[in-house]
């Protein structure tokens, strides 16, 4: 019974040893695919890492509730008329008085 849980704690390590070789394969795969696509799109490794991290920083502004979104560019938008209409009115005096 010994030699059997030996055997299986032996096969265990085996398997775990596997899967971190198996994981660093897959971390160095990825590193390839992105140094290629880096070079393909002539920009550092470095660089790409930066705008993932600025993006990921990020995240709570990429993913706003776009009702809030088009209520704050509605508000805007009338302000802008608003102000807009004030200059046309003040233009067709001004015109007015130049005649």
């Amino acid at each position: 019974m010994a030699g059997n849980q030996e055997k299986n704690s032996h096969e265990k390590q085996k398997m775990g040893c596997q899967n971190k070789s198996n994981g660093s394969t897959t971390r160095i795969k990825k590193v390839n695919r992105l140094s290629k696509s880096a070079r393909e799109h002539q920009i550092c490794q470095s660089e790409y890492y930066r705008w993932r991290d600025q993006f990921l920083g990020n995240m709570d502004q990429v993913f706003v509730d776009k009702e809030k979104v088009t209520e704050k560019l509605n508000n805007e938008n009338k302000h802008l008329r608003k102000i807009i209409g004030d200059l046309t009115v003040e233009l067709k005096k001004t015109e007015e008085l130049l005649k």
